[in-house]
């Protein structure tokens, strides 16, 4: 159960995380709008904001969640999500927000650094803006992609301040709560065989992971720094 849950939403938060980061640095690396300068300073802001910064906040808002005093106004009292995979999905969508700082800073420093003539090629030869995007730019974006990938996936998949705040069902909890769960069961028996097979459980996708994706990680990491 830990291993799905773990799976699910690193998968979930990982694809919203691409998505939303690279049409965003896009727009800042290309396209000129008013506050440019002062919507890219707080995406920046974003950056020294941890996530175990604000779960107090999101224990309040689950364990009295209520949108615009409906459910206080038709039941008499806010839901209580604690306990229930809800908390699961908003939180994986609320870190997704407050994470993307560091990768759309990551990935507009990268899209600053190609050619506008690429685009200007495109646009000549008939185009539009989406085609140009989807693909010529994107596909060149591939290094940055699987970077802001790879750094969610770890991010997500070694949460557990945030699950054991908002999820206290054992059978919801992700890989990092439940080997906890495992390594207290073992105390009295210490039994070290199941801990260890519970921490190369852990280990051992995040490795073969990062083995597949080396080269492609040093690049996205080094050639958006080429150019400020």
């Amino acid at each position: 159960n830990a291993m799905v849950n773990t799976l699910w939403i690193s998968l979930l938060v990982s694809v919203l995380q691409v998505v939303s980061c690279t049409f965003v640095a896009y727009g800042f690396a290309r396209y000129e709008f008013p506050l440019k300068k002062f919507w890219f300073a707080c995406v920046i802001l974003m950056i020294v904001l941890p996530v175990q910064s604000y779960s107090i906040s999101l224990f309040l808002n689950f364990r009295f969640f209520d949108v615009l005093g409906i459910f206080k106004a038709t039941t008499g009292a806010p839901l209580n999500l604690i306990g229930t995979p809800i908390p699961q999905f908003l939180m994986s969508m609320t870190a997704t927000v407050l994470k993307n700082g560091l990768y759309i800073y990551l990935m507009r420093q990268f899209f600053r650094g190609l050619p506008k003539e690429l685009e200007n090629s495109a646009y000549i030869d008939g185009a539009g803006y989406w085609r140009t995007m989807l693909e010529i730019i994107f596909p060149m974006a591939k290094p940055s992609i699987i970077t802001v990938i790879l750094f969610n996936f770890l991010s997500f998949w070694n949460e557990y301040i945030i699950i054991k705040t908002l999820v206290t069902d054992k059978e919801l909890w992700t890989l990092p709560a439940g080997l906890l769960n495992l390594m207290q069961a073992q105390q009295s028996a210490a039994e070290y065989g199941p801990m260890y097979a519970g921490l190369v459980l852990v280990m051992l996708p995040v490795l073969i992971l990062y083995i597949c994706v080396q080269k492609n990680l040093t690049k996205g990491m080094t050639v958006g720094g080429l150019k400020g």
